[in-house]
């Protein structure tokens, strides 16, 4: 299958699929078998190109910026635990609760907190297994993030694959559309089973939709540019018209003037100038009569034609009225090319400059010294990648560190965090802040260590609202004052914990502009929403 019939397809499965956000559709899709997924990258050399296939690079290199070493350590001795209360929870390791019922929406519900309120989350959308990027996917959603009044999810091909693909869901599409309510959580699982080009059905069907698109074009175009010409006629029309109405004005004014006037040598005057006055109305109005009728009947002709098109548009869409709704569905999702996303879990937005970094952490923990994490900055819009940053960090002991997570202030500061600490404290979390210029990279440690009674160290984020950065576990949340992290002056009373009861595996948080938190969980995925805004 070529490129555009593809991309063709996954529009239609993910934007269908979800009623949300934007992509551009090929309207000139071909009838051919999917291209098989190329084989998983063995290693971060693989990795280099971001990629997977030759035909989505562009023609110029992206910049590159390397730092051999982005980390200032600190001294051992000044590293110390956080000593706040810590909340009641069992670590989930492993052994996922599953959700199976997705005709009505899950509840996951808050146990305990530390210094903080409760808070609740409720199904949202339920995630369909794939969005179709290769038949290896398996429902695998890593990292989320919203911007651009749009939530943006990374979807892996499974472990070990290191690949994967970004899919953009336009929260405001879903909303104006009337889409973005409680009764839509399985709608993107409705669409995609319907599209899904690895079963007959769902092959069948996206070839009708790809034909559907291709018989709406030839219309939809005529409209446009009939529509075009009529908002140019109207101009025409309307600028005629008003130099007729100047000199009408004028003559009206002459006349009610004279009307008034008591002295014989003023009604002379008078009345001279509005013969001339009367002359140039009548000559002007004589010559624009003529454009004025003209280009009434063209905008009449116009008209017609352009409710002609309508008519055709409106044909095709009632001969195929669940394509005709995922038409307008598919202007409100965006799929990325298939791309190297390392683990997938460190995909961040940075406020200060409106672009996505996407780390491709292909390894964890300690890795050798020729090990150089490699960040890709993307266009928010494009998905383009405009930028790469590649450095490693090894800290006073000699140890290089692979980067699991990521995420970005207001200001453009920047944010990681690894579960482990120093001098040899266990269940902790050590953050790390620095920054990204097109120059230079570099981090620096928090000596304030936060308590983890969680598992696994799961994503890391922030929210704009409150000016917090969130971390994320399995069961748990923890949220610190962006502030005092910079600062390394992390109080026990900033250290905020919910944790919950679901047994479900959490990937990451996302917040939209009001501060709610959207939830991305799994087995299987789904979207939840918070009850509040989150504190």
């Amino acid at each position: 299958m070529n490129k555009m019939t593809k991309t063709l397809l996954l529009t239609a499965v993910t934007t269908l699929i979800v009623s949300i956000p934007s992509v551009a559709l090929s309207e000139n899709a071909a009838a051919e078998e999917l291209i098989p997924a190329s084989a998983p990258s063995n290693g971060q050399k693989d990795s280099q190109n971001f990629w997977i296939h030759s035909w989505d690079e562009g023609k110029n290199p992206i910049p590159v910026t390397t730092t051999d070493n982005a980390l200032t350590d600190r001294n051992d001795q000044l590293f110390h635990t956080i000593d706040s209360q810590v909340p009641n929870m069992t670590p989930v390791w492993g052994n996922y609760r599953r959700v199976k019922n997705t005709t009505k929406p899950n509840y996951i519900k808050a146990i305990d907190s530390v210094n903080t309120s409760k808070v609740n989350f409720r199904t949202k959308w339920f995630l369909p297994t794939g969005f179709n990027v290769s038949p290896q996917e398996h429902g695998n959603y890593q990292g989320a993030i919203m911007a651009n009044n749009s939530i943006y999810i990374v979807e892996s091909m499974g472990t070990g694959a290191n690949q994967g693909a970004i899919i953009r869901l336009k929260m405001d599409a879903l909303q104006a559309m009337g889409l973005d309510d409680t009764n839509h959580q399985n709608l993107l699982i409705q669409v995609f089973n319907f599209f899904n080009p690895f079963t007959d059905r769902g092959r069948d069907n996206s070839l009708k939709f790809a034909k559907f698109i291709n018989d709406s074009k030839k219309p939809r175009q005529d409209s446009n540019k009939v529509e075009k010409q009529l908002l140019k006629v109207k101009k025409s029309l309307n600028k005629a018209q008003k130099v007729v109405n100047k000199n009408l004005v004028k003559y009206q004014k002459v006349s009610q003037k004279l009307k008034n006037t008591k002295k014989k040598k003023d009604k002379k005057v008078l009345k001279a100038k509005k013969k001339v006055l009367f002359n140039k109305y009548k000559t002007v109005k004589r010559q624009q009569s003529g454009r004025i009728k003209l280009l009434t009947n063209q905008l009449g002709r116009l008209n017609q034609q352009y409710n002609k098109h309508q008519s055709k548009i409106n044909k095709i869409g009632q001969n195929n009225p669940i394509f005709n709704q995922y038409y307008q569905i598919s202007k409100s999702v965006s799929v990325s090319p298939l791309m190297n996303i390392g683990h997938g879990q460190t995909l961040a937005y940075n406020p200060s400059n409106d672009h996505i970094y996407l780390a491709q952490d292909d390894q964890l923990g300690v890795v050798g010294n020729d090990f150089y994490n490699q960040v890709t900055e993307l266009d928010a819009e494009s998905l383009k990648p405009v930028h790469q940053y590649r450095f490693r960090m090894i800290d006073n002991q000699g140890k290089n560190l692979a980067l699991h997570t990521l995420t970005f202030d207001k200001a453009g500061n920047v944010y990681f965090g690894v579960h482990s600490g120093r001098n040899g404290a266990n269940g902790v979390y050590t953050l790390y802040t620095g920054n990204f210029t097109n120059k230079k990279i570099s981090f620096r440690p928090v000596t304030g260590m936060i308590k983890w009674p969680a598992s696994f160290n799961q994503f890391v984020t922030y929210n704009s609202v409150n000016d917090r950065i969130y971390l994320v576990s399995n069961d748990m949340l923890i949220s610190i004052p962006a502030k005092e992290v910079r600062n390394d002056t992390i109080k026990p009373q900033d250290v905020h914990y919910v944790t919950f009861d679901s047994g479900r595996e959490f990937e990451s948080i996302a917040f939209d502009n009001k501060g709610y938190g959207y939830l991305l969980s799994l087995w299987r995925s789904e979207l939840l929403r918070s009850d509040r805004p989150m504190n």
